[in-house]
């Protein structure tokens, strides 16, 4: 059974985070919730605080943060099975498009079976973030 403690209002509203390192951070009402879970195949390994990480988490199988490092835009993935783990950054190219740039961090259990791709920085547009995850579970699922 699934349970937030917070406030219940659905809206799209948001809240201002002041971080250690004094940027600004907005949260949506949804990450302003705390998931507690309990029976059934639901474990609790760590807190999530946001509804909507927790949902990815379950899609792909990942563990999802905020990258922290620098004035970036992203995130740092891991497959707690595997150690596999990479970052996804929020990048703008010389057109004013958005893309993202994907860096491997480990590849844990899957150093001698990964395909090239997964060894590679790659750069790619926000379009083609669906293939990636595709891609991305065909070896995670393997």
């Amino acid at each position: 059974m699934l349970s937030t403690e917070g406030t219940s209002t659905p809206s799209v509203d948001v809240e201002l985070d002041r971080a250690a390192d004094d940027v600004l951070c907005f949260k949506p009402v949804c990450c302003q919730k705390k998931i507690v879970s309990s029976g059934g195949d639901v474990t609790d390994t760590g807190s999530v605080d946001c509804v909507f990480q927790y949902l990815v988490e379950l899609a792909f199988g990942l563990k999802f943060s905020p990258l922290t490092q620098s004035n970036e835009i992203g995130v740092l993935a891991h497959h707690q099975s595997s150690g596999y783990s990479f970052s996804l950054t929020r990048i703008t190219n010389s057109s004013g498009e958005v893309e993202l740039v994907y860096n491997v961090v480990s590849l844990g259990t899957f150093e001698r079976v990964a395909p090239e791709w997964m060894k590679e920085t790659i750069i790619f547009s926000t379009s083609m973030c669906s293939v990636f995850f595709q891609r991305l579970s065909r070896v995670l699922d393997s």
